[in-house]
């Protein structure tokens, strides 16, 4: 028998369990530490404390680690030359391409940008509308269409009143939660998640590369790690509405098509659905071999 423990909570049961003696081959996925990017220095502290503690007690010969960036692992001090071999990094869940049409761009102007995320604060979606106004300020043609519900139990959600707001803010569209996301990946031209940190390896920027939409995200773990700059997107400094304002004038001038293009390929190859269970399988077929 395998365990499988995923995120913090799973890692915390798993961690009780080898406490009181279970001593089952043990795969960890990290799924994103988004308390560490959002939280204040002090909770940030106890925070790193808490997941080295977790990943000490959990960590050995018959435990294997699966990661969506390595920034997350250097953070629970598994970056050590020795824990190499029970280490491995994924892109994301994966994301299935055959389900994200390669459609062609539509027309432009104006610049149609989309976010897809949960409305919290973590994900920038401020962040975006600001820079947004910025770009149409300076004479840009552009918009902004948001998707995503709120998540009242998150103390760090958007509030009523912080979505009316952006949804008062001239060029910007609020559709909130929607199932047909690849329809709406087709009729825009760039996906946009100025993220403030936390993420894993958001599967919004993964569904956003499979539908050959380039991206416009921060330089955090995760999203700066995919997006490749000049190729695949634009990377810019977290919390910057003026370098991101100035990211959205250059994807108005930017080969899209072809940006797109190489985003599809870069999932093709690495996010599949098919890649990403490949290399859990893998990690599977190693524990079952251990004492």
């Amino acid at each position: 028998v395998i365990l499988h423990a995923f995120g913090l909570h799973g890692m915390a049961i798993a961690a009780l369990a080898r406490i009181r003696g279970v001593r089952r081959p043990l795969a960890v996925s990290i799924t994103g530490l988004g308390f560490l990017a959002a939280s204040g220095a002090v909770r940030r502290l106890i925070g790193t404390v808490v997941v080295r503690l977790l990943a000490a007690v959990l960590d050995g010969p018959r435990t294997r680690w699966l990661a969506e960036n390595s920034t997350d692992l250097a953070a629970m001090g598994l970056d050590r030359p020795d824990a190499g071999s029970r280490v491995t990094v994924l892109t994301g869940a994966g994301v299935d391409p055959a389900a994200f049409l390669s459609a062609p761009m539509p027309p432009r102007p104006p610049l149609r940008l989309i976010l897809v995320a949960r409305m919290v604060q973590s994900k920038g979606v401020d962040l975006a509308v600001a820079a947004l106004a910025r770009a149409r300020r300076s004479g840009l043609d552009v918009t902004l269409t948001l998707v995503g519900d709120r998540d009242a139990a998150n103390p760090a959600s958007y509030g009523e009143q912080d979505i009316a707001r952006f949804a008062a803010t001239p060029g910007v569209q609020v559709l909130g939660r929607r199932t047909d996301i690849a329809a709406l990946l087709a009729d825009h031209h760039v996906f946009i998640l100025p993220s403030r940190g936390g993420e894993g390896l958001p599967k919004a920027l993964l569904e956003a590369a499979a539908a050959s939409r380039p991206a416009i995200v921060t330089d955090v773990p995760g999203c700066g790690d995919f997006v490749v700059a000049g190729k695949t997107g634009f990377v810019v400094p977290a919390q910057s509405v003026t370098v991101l304002a100035e990211a959205i004038a250059a994807a108005a001038q930017a080969d899209l098509a072809a940006m797109g293009q190489a985003a599809r390929a870069r999932v093709e190859e690495a996010g599949s659905v098919e890649a990403v269970g490949t290399q859990v399988v893998d990690t599977y077929r190693s524990l079952a071999g251990t004492p």
